[in-house]
């Protein structure tokens, strides 16, 4: 009979079992091993490391390459995420920023890519109007200096009193020197409304929005003297004056207008009234009544009291003409400059 061929069954059948069951659990362990083991690539800020490990997460994967990542570094994917053969690993380390905001000077790490980002995730906010510095798209880089300016604006309303005006008013019934208030003044207001705006507490610009008066004040009415007080005679007669003038004076007669003393408008007035020479009261005199109106009263030094009631044709402008009784009274008075002064 012809041999039997053996095969690997018979092979294994003439191993001993102690040694084949060594042999199987090796090779287990083997492609278990090999199963295990990736090759991994750490991007360190830019730098490339290489790694082979048999680590499961990002966290044991650092831990054996003594990668330390700090609380502010960032880590893709995170710490705890599952690895396999071929994935890559960014660390980026935070850096020292330097923050001026709110009154203080913060020293903080980052890892942020930008400004923006910075700010979200430090919750540091930024208001609509605040200034920054750099701008917020500026990438991070150690030892960048950040500047942030509170800018507030607040509308504020302010009351202004507004003076009165002072009225003087002449008053003929008032002496010189005196005088009567007849109207008190009274203060107005003013409602100015203002725009203010703050940086970082302190005011840079005031502007004014509005203006609105609340209140118009009231004029202080004062009537001022301007009668004037004339003592006419030694015994302390006194007469009332409103203004003195400057005339040219001459004199004249009944006899001088050219009428004879049978004529029946024999010295009377262009008013109609008889002239006459009164040393105690008021003589005739003729006027431009342009300038001076009939009836009215002066005061004549030299002359005495007098009031207008005649004119002439020679008498126009700023002429007296004075009534006396003779010729040579007449001549006596020439013609002289005067201060007249008109009576109240």
């Amino acid at each position: 009979m012809k041999g039997k061929i053996s095969g690997p069954r018979d092979y294994f059948y003439n191993i001993p079992k102690n040694i084949l069951l060594g042999v199987l659990l090796t090779l287990s362990v083997t492609i278990t091993l090999i199963g295990m083991r990736k090759t991994v690539t750490i991007n360190l800020d830019g730098k490339e490391i290489k790694a082979v490990t048999f680590k499961s997460t990002v966290s044991k994967v650092l831990q054996s390459e003594k990668i330390v990542v700090g609380p502010k570094d960032k880590a893709s994917p995170e710490l705890d995420q599952k690895i396999k053969n071929g994935d890559i690993i960014n660390i980026k380390k935070a850096v020292d920023v330097y923050i001026q905001v709110d009154g203080k000077n913060l020293n903080l790490k980052s890892a942020e890519d930008n400004v923006k980002d910075l700010l979200l995730a430090e919750e540091i906010k930024l208001g609509e109007d605040d200034k920054i510095s750099p701008q917020l798209s500026s990438t991070i880089t150690s030892g960048i200096s950040i500047k942030i300016v509170r800018v507030d604006a607040k509308i504020v309303e302010e009351k202004k009193e507004l003076d009165y005006a002072i009225i003087y008013k002449s008053d003929n019934s008032l002496i010189i020197g005196t005088n009567k208030v007849v109207q008190d003044g009274e203060k107005g207001e003013k409602l100015i409304t203002h725009k203010l705006i703050y940086e970082d507490g302190k005011i840079v610009s005031s502007k004014v929005l509005s203006e609105v008066i609340t209140k118009n004040p009231v004029a202080k009415i004062i009537n001022r003297g301007i009668l004037g007080v004339l003592n006419i005679s030694r015994g302390g007669t006194q007469v009332y004056y409103t203004k003195t003038l400057k005339f040219k004076t001459s004199a004249y007669t009944a006899a001088s207008c050219g009428k004879s003393s049978s004529s029946s408008g024999y010295g009377r007035t262009a008013t109609g009234v008889y002239a006459k020479r009164d040393p105690y009261g008021y003589s005739t005199i003729a006027v431009d009544p342009r300038i001076i109106p009939y009836g009215t009263k002066l005061y004549i030094p030299g002359y005495g009291l007098a009031i207008a009631q005649d004119t002439g044709g020679a008498i126009n402008g700023y002429k007296l003409d004075l009534y006396f009784n003779t010729l040579n009274q007449c001549y006596s008075w020439g013609v002289r400059y005067v201060n007249a002064y008109v009576l109240k």
